[in-house]
């Protein structure tokens, strides 16, 4: 119930569970919100703030209590009365950039939700909870299907299957901070393309298909984008002209771990405020040759534009015993901004507390690298001479020479390319870099041309992951995945085999699975991405007009040979060097598999 108290006036009440609430702004005033209620009699209320930490307050305790749109009746046979003068507001205490005046006015009657226009509609997965059986205190999880939309008000609502009247969940957007929608990890459901939303009372966990797509990128960039767009951002400063917000972004690698028992089978969570966001893959013991004697996981995570941290970071151990899970102990990482590029590494304990006695148990230690950064972002207008000179650059050839003031070239040129790939600009750039470099090359050193790492060789590598990871997984995913789940084993080096190995069965498996991946290239031809076929065409292009074929009738040694094929061993030092090899020799980096 929301009361309302004024001097000589009786006490007004209102059931915030059959009210229409909003906030907005009247008459260029801030913090303002209009309660309607439409209980037993019609009562209508706008109320003022006077601060903007009290209007958030209020504003959380107010629609913490305010039901989803689908819930209120409907008010269209209802006649709202409006008063012919307007009623005089005090003058706020806090005030905005603007006019301010003496009066407000009523809104016109609020609109239910189902009469905004949908921005995004299709279908999702949720995952759904559900308790097992009596005496069983483990749960399982489904992905159920539902319809889904977001409406211009900002609502995203859920449907059941078949079902266009009555959401069964409405989430309101601009009540949810973007910092709590994020995409996961792969790891976590062993499955891509997985978001989720921190509602006002639980968290929700959605994908857009169960079964592998190649539009399942598109829509899942669609629909984050979406939900970030209408939900509020978190924003410091005292006013318009101080904004900014925080980018916090925390990085972790888990090594491996010590004094743990030898035919120990476990798996790390990472849990970020005890919210669940990765998964390490599961472990035994360490490789042969190593001289650890417990699991050996090495596996990297990084979670980006995270809200501030509250319950901190923690390391869930869960030991496979059999069907079971059980949870072996867990380690805690203190939250610190990194002040250099440098990440931490070290040796953090593994503990257990006992339930019964509460006591704390080492149970052994694991071995993290980790780095947390808290980025100062503001407003977009505050880049726009900085974003002009990097737009402008065929004119001023200011990136070229920022690359000799920067330490880590590949973090400046992904920076750079993900900047100009906002505005398509990325192929223009790639493309001059291109006729730089070439303009520039010894034709006596063609056959080592692309070779070293240069600003093209690293913005070429990255933009290549950029637009050609999809691609990847999608011609040699399947491949891989199946020679990793079946453990089938290809190792020909007499110094790493095992005892029982049998090299002319691995020398089969080699070349059978050789020519599987060489197959499935050849017939991706017309799924490489469009944006390196432009790059590579101008690739190409140039270095036929730098090294002519004409030259073979003058020397008929092998450096003119090998000028001769420049076009060619140009192209394909980056599609397979650069790409494609090292995605068959470290899928896990190109997260093909974890």
């Amino acid at each position: 119930m929301l009361m309302q108290f004024a001097k000589g006036k009786d006490i007004q009440v209102a059931n915030l569970n059959q009210t229409l609430l909003r906030a907005f702004n009247v008459d260029q005033r801030d913090f303002v919100f209009e309660i309607c209620s439409i209980e037993v009699y019609l009562m209508e209320s706008i109320l003022q703030a006077a601060t903007k930490v009290d209007f958030e307050e209020w504003k959380a305790a107010l629609f913490y209590w305010h039901p989803p749109d689908d819930e209120i009746p409907q008010i269209d046979s209802l006649k709202i009365s409006t008063p012919a003068v307007k009623p005089m507001l005090p003058r706020p205490r806090h005030l905005s950039i603007g006019r301010i005046s003496d009066q407000a006015t009523y809104s016109p009657k609020p609109r239910m939700s189902s009469e905004f226009p949908v921005v995004i509609k299709g279908d999702l997965f949720v995952l759904d909870l559900r308790a097992k059986p009596m005496n069983s205190q483990n749960k399982v999880s489904t992905w159920k299907r539902i319809n889904c939309c977001i409406r211009s008000n900002g609502h995203f609502a859920q449907y059941n299957v078949g079902e266009t009247e009555k959401p069964f969940e409405t989430i309101p957007l601009a009540d949810t901070l973007r910092t709590h929608i994020w995409a996961l990890d792969g790891s976590l459901f062993s499955k891509k393309h997985c978001f989720s939303i921190k509602a006002p009372h639980d968290v929700n966990y959605y994908t857009v298909s169960l079964k592998r797509s190649r539009t399942d990128q598109e829509t899942f960039n669609a629909w984050l984008y979406a939900l970030k767009s209408y939900a509020k951002p978190e924003i410091f400063g005292a006013n318009e002209l101080l904004e900014y917000r925080l980018y916090r972004t925390f990085w972790i690698m888990v090594n491996d771990a010590r004094r743990l028992p030898k035919d120990l089978e476990a798996y790390c969570e990472i849990m970020l405020d005890d919210q669940r966001r990765a998964r390490t893959s599961t472990r035994t013991k360490a490789p042969k040759g190593s001289d650890q004697e417990a699991p050996f996981w090495r596996d990297a995570f990084e979670f980006t534009d995270l809200s501030a941290f509250t319950k901190g970071i923690t390391i869930n151990v869960i030991q496979a015993k059999g069907n079971k899970l059980i949870s072996y102990g867990r380690t805690h990482i203190p939250v610190r901004n990194s002040d250099n590029e440098e990440c931490d590494e070290g040796w953090y304990p593994i503990l257990h507390v006992n339930d019964k006695t509460k006591s704390t148990e080492h149970m052994g230690d694991l071995r993290l690298k980790l780095k947390y950064e808290e980025q100062i972002v503001l407003p977009l207008t505050s880049y726009n001479e900085v974003l002009e000179l990097i737009l402008n650059f065929q004119e001023n050839n200011v990136i070229s020479k920022l690359t000799k003031l920067v330490t880590d070239l590949g973090g400046f040129s992904e920076n750079v390319l993900r900047i100009l790939e906002g505005r398509n600009m990325a192929v223009v750039w790639l493309n001059t870099l291109i006729d730089d470099e070439i303009a520039e090359a010894d034709p006596s050193h063609v056959n080592t041309l692309f070779r070293g790492n240069t600003l093209l060789t690293k913005a070429l590598d990255g933009y290549m992951r950029l637009v050609g990871t999809e691609y990847l997984d999608d011609t040699l995913g399947d491949i891989l995945r199946n020679i990793c789940k079946n453990k089938i084993a290809c190792e020909l080096d007499p110094s790493k085999l095992e005892k029982n190995d049998d090299i002319k069965t691995q020398r089969k498996n080699l070349m059978h699975h050789t020519r599987t991946c060489w197959r499935a290239v050849t017939e991706s031809v017309h799924r490489f991405p469009k944006p390196l076929l432009y790059v590579f065409s101008h690739l190409q292009r140039r270095l036929t007009e730098k090294f002519p074929d004409r030259m073979l009738s003058v020397n008929k040694d092998s450096d003119s040979e090998l000028v001769n094929q420049a076009r060619y061993t140009g192209v394909s030092g980056f599609v397979f060097l650069r790409l494609i090899n090292p995605a068959i020799l470290s899928p896990k980096l190109f997260h093909i598999v974890r």
